[in-house]
């Protein structure tokens, strides 16, 4: 009579289940779904039929959750066995949930053991909530910052920061770090027989695979549509690369399968490798793209190296570095200005100071070859500072001119070296005594790696640049990582959402997440946004529609210099 109790008991808690709005299901001790809710089943698993949800086996060697490093979960991690162990309810578990054979998705797990009288557990009831761009919670905002939402893996930005700590960990030891870069051959082929959906399937498949052959120190990242990079650490960084790049040729000599379909893919393979702790984390990964592009070129899917410790680059930095030390007594930097439009207008609402160098032999330098050497030497101080008086002066100048353009900002980028210094609220507040500017019409960007990386000391120094009444911007936003609960309290008057998010809006459900998330964040703190490197009318229209209120980029201008600038300002142009 009992166990015909408990029957009736069982059967009217799957149904129960089965009509709460909640995403939540029932599992057993077996590592098998028992009950689910059909909320559970349409958002969590995506409509996958009843009997391919039966099938699952949580505990099974082929069943990977992932770490939010991109890595499978350990058994010593695995959140259900934990549960059991500690015999309590474990909450807010971030892992990722493999959905079918080609899907994801990203969740925050509560699980509760439910036990009998005797107190053994009987099963766990998961409360799954979706990590999405529904609900901006910290965590969430993180794993749309790093995580590559198709497959799984850590995205560039995660790579490229774990890249920095590595070559920083290099200092004071022998060791090497190198970057393999893969990417895909042929893959465009195979989207165009087959399409982007199944395109997409082929590339979940393709991280799977390399996932169970890479190492779990040598982190795995996706860093673009088809493209792969993996990390290495030690003290023979190639001999182990060339490992690597045998074993991952001989895995995709098997064919990877789709709806009976037989697809072979190979890699293009390129390694960049450093022992100086100087060097640039983009600098690494693109040394290794170089190297990539070589054995394209050759047609040999043999790893082809890029030793970074004896590059031509390192010597030509350092005649760089030395023409530098003379270009500003020489008066060979140069600003150019991009303007800022509003998009509720369409008209020009502001300026962004740029900043070029003329060299003498090597004509126009980019300021991603100098500023960072600048840095390093600390001639970034006396630039920063030059860049400050001519932008304000150029501005109050346009002013004058122009008495419609009267209300228009001028936004200046800050170096975290500059941001740092002890007297840059009196030097500001000299400039503008200086141009008569008025302070609200200036704007100055601050990277977010540069206004967390001391917190506590960026809000001082912010609150201090407050006080002369100009607005503050945090530059880059969401290709760090943020507290968002210090980022409240910080005096920031707008954010700007980075060009690799904007890029990918309208194509890839990652980036259109990150940048939704950003809007909705920033809405949150009653702060404005604006959207860096819009290049075409479709990304226009969906942030104006995503409620962004300002936006630069190539489809409305490129930096111009002074003269091409006020020809733009007389036109008034509207977008």
């Amino acid at each position: 009579m009992k166990n015909e109790a408990e029957d009736q008991l069982e059967e009217l808690i799957g149904k129960f289940l089965q009509v709460l709005p909640a995403n939540v299901a029932v599992v057993g001790t077996n590592g098998h779904y028992k009950y689910w809710s059909r909320a559970f089943q349409k958002n969590v698993m995506l409509d996958l039929p009843d009997e391919d949800i039966f099938k699952i086996d949580l505990f099974g060697d082929d069943y990977h959750l992932l770490k939010l490093d991109g890595h499978a979960l350990e058994k010593d991690e695995h959140p259900f066995l934990v549960t059991a162990n500690k015999e309590k309810t474990s909450y807010s578990v971030m892992m990722g949930l493999p959905v079918g054979e080609d899907g994801w998705n990203w969740v925050g797990a509560t699980i509760v053991p439910r036990k009998s009288k005797s107190g053994d557990v009987l099963d766990f009831v998961c409360f799954y909530q979706l990590i999405s761009n529904g609900r901006q919670t910290e965590a969430d905002l993180t794993l749309l910052s790093f995580q590559d939402r198709l497959t799984g893996l850590p995205n560039r930005a995660f790579f490229s920061k774990l890249l920095s700590n590595a070559i920083c960990d290099m200092a004071g030891e022998k060791g090497q770090v190198g970057v393999m870069y893969l990417d895909l051959n042929l893959f465009s082929k195979i989207i165009d027989i087959s399409g982007y959906r199944n395109g997409d399937r082929i590339l979940t498949k393709v991280a799977k695979r390399l996932r169970g052959i890479v190492q779990h120190k040598n982190l795995l990242s996706r860093i673009g549509g088809d493209e792969f990079a993996l990390l290495f650490t030690g003290n023979d960084v190639l001999k182990e690369a060339n490992a690597i790049s045998d074993s991952i040729r001989s895995a995709f000599e098997k064919p990877l399968t789709l709806d009976g379909q037989e697809y072979y893919v190979d890699f293009n393979q390129g390694f960049s490798v450093t022992a100086k702790t100087e060097a640039m984390p983009d600098e690494l990964i693109r040394s290794a793209e170089v190297a990539m592009t070589k054995a394209k070129a050759k047609g040999t899917f043999a790893l082809e190296v890029h030793d970074q410790t004896v590059d031509d680059i390192t010597r030509s930095n350092l005649i760089l570095e030395r023409d530098m030390r003379h270009a500003l007594q020489r008066e060979e930097f140069t600003l150019y200005y991009q303007p800022l439009i509003s998009l509720a207008t369409g008209k020009i609402c502001g300026w962004e100071a740029l900043i070029r160098w003329n060299h003498p032999s090597r004509g126009l330098v980019m300021p991603t070859e100098f500023i960072p050497m600048a840095e390093e030497m600390g001639t970034i101080l006396q630039i920063g500072t030059w860049v400050i008086e001519e932008s304000c002066g150029q501005a109050q100048k346009w002013r004058e001119k122009y008495p419609s353009h009267s209300k228009c900002i001028i936004n200046v980028n800050l170096s975290m070296r500059q941001f740092q210094q002890q007297y840059l609220p009196q030097i500001i507040r000299g400039v503008l005594d200086e141009t008569g500017l008025d302070p609200a019409l200036l704007k100055l960007e601050i990277t977010e790696s540069a206004a967390m990386k001391d917190a506590a000391n960026s809000l001082n120094i912010m609150t201090a640049l407050k006080s002369l009444r100009i607005n503050l911007a945090i530059d880059d936003f969401g290709t760090d990582y943020s507290s968002l609960s210090y980022l409240k309290r910080l005096p920031v008057d707008s954010l700007k959402i980075d060009k690799s998010f904007v890029d990918g809006l309208g194509m890839d459900k990652e980036s259109t997440a990150i940048t939704d998330a950003i809007l909705s964040l920033a809405k949150a703190l009653d702060i404005s946004t604006t959207a860096e490197g819009i290049e075409n009318e479709n990304q226009l229209k969906l942030l104006r529609e995503m409620g962004c209120h300002i936006g630069q980029g190539y489809y409305f201008s490129l930096p111009l210099p002074p003269e091409k600038a006020e020809k733009l300002i007389e036109q008034d142009p509207v977008w």
